[in-house]
C-alpha cells in the first residue's frame, strides 16, 4: 500500500499486523518460529514507516526487530556466522535516517554494518547474505555524499570532495554487488535489497560532475 501511495491504508495494516503478532508471541513465548515471524513483520513495518518519513517510529520498530533477530540468532546453536538479519535491520535504520534527513545518524548506522560485514566480505567464499547489506551500506554512504555535493553548490572545493567520496562509496558498493552471481530485489535474508544498476547510474553521475570540475576519475 505504501509503494502505491496509499499511506493511510498502509499504516492501518501496520497497526493490525503488529497487534496480531504481539498477541501470538505473548500466547506462546517459547515458540521460536512465531518469534521469527514477529521480528520479520516488525522489521517490515519499520521499513515502511521509514518510507513514510516517520523516523522515530521506524527506528523503534527496526531496533525492536534487530534485538529479536539477535536473540534468535544467538539461541541457534547451528548458526556460527554474523547476525545478518540483525545487521540488515541496522542498515535499514540507516536508510530511514537518511530519508528523514539525519545524515549523521544514517552514516553511524551504515558504518556499524560495515564494521561487521567487511571482514566477512574479504573472505574468498563469502556467505551469500553478506554482500547485500554491505552493498546497500556503501551506496547509502554514497547517497549521503551525493546529497552533500548537491547542497554545496557555490563552493567548488567542498563539492569536489563530496563528489569524489560519493564515487568511492558507489565503487565499493558495486564491488560488493559483484560478489553476488545474480543479484535479487529481495536478499536471501528476506529483506528488500538495492539495485546495482541504480548504483552504477549514480557513479556515472559523480564521474560526470567531477569531469566538469576537472577532477580525474576515481
Amino acid at each position: 500500500m505504501s509503494k502505491l501511495g496509499r499511506y493511510t491504508q498502509s499504516l492501518d495494516y501496520i497497526v493490525k499486523s503488529d497487534q496480531i503478532m504481539r498477541a501470538l508471541v505473548a500466547s506462546a513465548p517459547e515458540n521460536k518460529q512465531q518469534q521469527g515471524y514477529f521480528a520479520a513483520i516488525v522489521s517490515t513495518n519499520g521499513v515502511t514507516l521509514g518510507n513514510l518519513g516517520k523516523l522515530d517510529a521506524a527506528l523503534k520498530n527496526l531496533n525492536e526487530a534487530r534485538a529479536s533477530f539477535e536473540s534468535l540468532e544467538k539461541a541457534d546453536s547451528h548458526n556460527h556466522g554474523i547476525p545478518i538479519r540483525a545487521l540488515t535491520c541496522t542498515e535499514k535504520m540507516g536508510e530511514a535516517a537518511s530519508r528523514a534527513g539525519n545524515s549523521k545518524l544514517a552514516a553511524d548506522y551504515f558504518h556499524q554494518v560495515l564494521k561487521e560485514v567487511e571482514p566477512e566480505l574479504a573472505k574468498q567464499n563469502v556467505d551469500a547474505n553478506v554482500p547485500y547489506p554491505a552493498a546497500d551500506s556503501y551506496s547509502g554512504l554514497g547517497d549521503l555524499e551525493l546529497r552533500k555535493a548537491r547542497q554545496s553548490r557555490g563552493n567548488a572545493a567542498t563539492q569536489k570532495v563530496s563528489w569524489i567520496q560519493a564515487s568511492v562509496w558507489y565503487l565499493k558498493s558495486l564491488q560488493a554487488w559483484r560478489r553476488v552471481d545474480h543479484p535479487l530485489p529481495v536478499a536471501p535474508s528476506g529483506f528488500d535489497a538495492g539495485d546495482p544498476a541504480k548504483v552504477e547510474t549514480k557513479l556515472q553521475l559523480c564521474e560526470a560532475a567531477l569531469a566538469k570540475l576537472g577532477a580525474p576519475p576515481q
